[in-house]
């Protein structure tokens, strides 16, 4: 069962307090942030809360992270229905039209944001965010 929480994905500290800062404005349309530095913690964050019965509404996405990627992650979250069924927001600061046009080969891919996360950018992150 998904729950209004939401899953930041990125090893910058500065990107995450200013997505942490950003999102705390719009705090009436979600529970609790979660922030988690690298894909790994993520993958096992997503497992436990299988296990729990406890999902993100929303992953927003860094790509080049250290330990797992944000490719690898969303790889492993294919083969899990349950995970594949999460929304998921790109927050990249690469520009390249090639990783652009990877990121929608994943079909939770629903947006893709470049770094630095700006606060016109968040009601559009947050269109994405899975209430039930």
């Amino acid at each position: 069962m998904k729950s209004l929480k939401i899953l930041l994905v990125e090893d910058d500290r500065v990107t995450q307090v200013i997505g942490k800062n950003y999102l705390e404005k719009y705090r009436d349309c979600f529970d609790e942030l979660i922030i988690k530095e690298n894909g790994a913690e993520a993958w096992d964050f997503l497992n436990r809360g299988l296990l729990g019965g406890s999902l993100p509404g929303l992953i927003i996405l860094d790509i080049n992270m250290p330990i797992m990627d944000g490719w690898e992650l969303l790889m492993n979250m294919q083969d899990v229905p349950a995970f594949a069924e999460i929304p998921v927001c790109m927050l990249s600061s690469s520009v390249d039209p090639l990783d652009i046009t990877r990121s929608t080969s994943f079909q939770q891919v629903k947006h893709y944001f470049t770094k630095p996360l700006k606060q016109q950018d968040i009601p559009k992150l947050l269109e994405f965010l899975e209430t039930e």
